[in-house]
């Protein structure tokens, strides 16, 4: 072997150290929150089966054992739920698309990608200090704050990046002066969109009239095959604006036929069978087929990104609306750990079929070389 490759060699596999440590910690984050829930220990056959079905992709498969610990405490042991030890630093980055995710994670860039679909609009817009109108027209402060007072009903305000958990929603009342809208407008110093608030369908508002509560969607595009894999409902906590379990919020599985799964889970694994007053288990989500439908139809537009997870909304005629597409490999979005609690392995009856594609992939990383200069650029952030 030349001195050149032995270098080269070396120094993609310390890059490549650093990376799924990085990966690692950040996937790490939220599963903290776990910490107080017990755990199911293990028996040695069921690690055993555990090696033999992760080893393939994942160097040392132990590394998940906990996380298996929990999920079969909470569900009983399936070897096809993946840990946020595995996705993040391993699976993810092989399944989504950073450079789409950068695009798309953007709620402005978002709305014109999938321009022809059905979304929640957007009246004003700002982006990179300047205001437009829903056609992308540059317009005045002024205008603006017209065109929202023509809006007769309430407004939803957010940042277009970085939303997570809802935190940046704010609701701007139909009553505001013009001065009010103004001061609301200039207190957003971010990037962010105006859209009108949703009429959500008469079935979710049952759940908490309040918020607008969302289907999280999980689709997975490999060997030329689209599906959705796991759906799960968001719903909103009594009183709040917004659905994330992050603000207090849970989050229900969604089965094939659109009812909802016996229990509902919050941030900290907690299970209900009872939000808000409203018992979970004969309650159905309507137009789910329309859901998968959409979501099979936006992830055709992105076939760069082999795993999409869908933000969708489903309006007073029961008509689904996009909202968000989260695509890219950015640390921690899309997240598994909120969808798998309630709705089983992220992946479904496909999890077999990820893990022969991620070790192909690692295969020919291994035999070509990953690009120096894109790991180097992933790490510097």
């Amino acid at each position: 072997m030349s001195l050149r490759k032995q270098i080269k060699d070396s120094l993609i596999s310390i890059i490549s150290y650093f990376e799924r440590r990085r990966y690692l910690k950040i996937g790490n984050r939220g599963y903290k929150s776990f910490s107080k829930i017990e755990r199911a220990p293990l028996s040695d056959l069921e690690r055993q089966i555990i090696s033999e079905k992760w080893g393939k992709c994942i160097p040392n498969p132990k590394i998940g054992y906990d996380q298996f610990a929990l999920y079969k405490y909470l569900h009983g042991f399936d070897v096809d739920f993946v840990p946020n030890s595995y996705f993040h630093p391993y699976i993810g980055k092989y399944l989504l698309d950073n450079q789409a995710g950068k695009i798309l994670s953007n709620k402005n860039m978002l709305w014109s990608f999938l321009h022809g679909l059905p979304q929640v609009g957007v009246m004003i817009r700002k982006f990179e200090g300047r205001y437009y109108d829903n056609n992308f027209d540059e317009i005045s402060t002024e205008k603006a704050v017209k065109i929202l007072k023509e809006y007769a009903g309430d407004k939803i305000i957010k940042q277009a990046t970085d939303s997570f958990g809802g935190a940046s929603i704010k609701l701007i009342k139909s009553d505001l002066s013009d001065e009010e809208l103004q001061e609301m407008l200039s207190n957003f110093s971010n990037d962010f969109v105006v859209q009108g608030k949703v009429n959500q369908s008469e079935e979710l508002s049952i759940l908490n009239p309040t918020s607008l509560n969302t289907l999280r969607v999980n689709t997975l595009f490999l060997n030329g095959k689209f599906s959705v894999t796991t759906m799960g409902l968001r719903i909103g906590g009594r009183g709040s604006v917004v659905d994330n379990a992050s603000s207090g919020g849970v989050m229900a599985g969604v089965n094939d036929d659109g009812s909802l799964k016996k229990f509902a889970y919050d941030l900290y694994g907690h299970k209900t069978d009872i939000v808000n007053g409203v018992q979970l288990a004969p309650f159905k989500v309507p137009n789910v087929k329309g859901v998968k439908e959409l979501c099979v139809a936006a992830h055709k537009r992105m076939l760069q990104s082999k795993m999409i997870a869908w933000d969708i909304a489903i309006d007073v005629e029961n008509k689904p609306l996009i909202l968000e597409a989260n695509v890219g490999y950015t640390g921690f979005y899309p997240g598994i750990r909120a969808i798998q609690l309630c709705s089983g392995p992220v992946f479904g009856n496909r999890t077999q079929e990820v893990i022969d594609f991620v070790s192909k992939r690692q295969i020919l990383d291994k035999k070509n070389g990953r690009k120096l200069i894109l790991l180097t650029e992933t790490i510097s952030k």
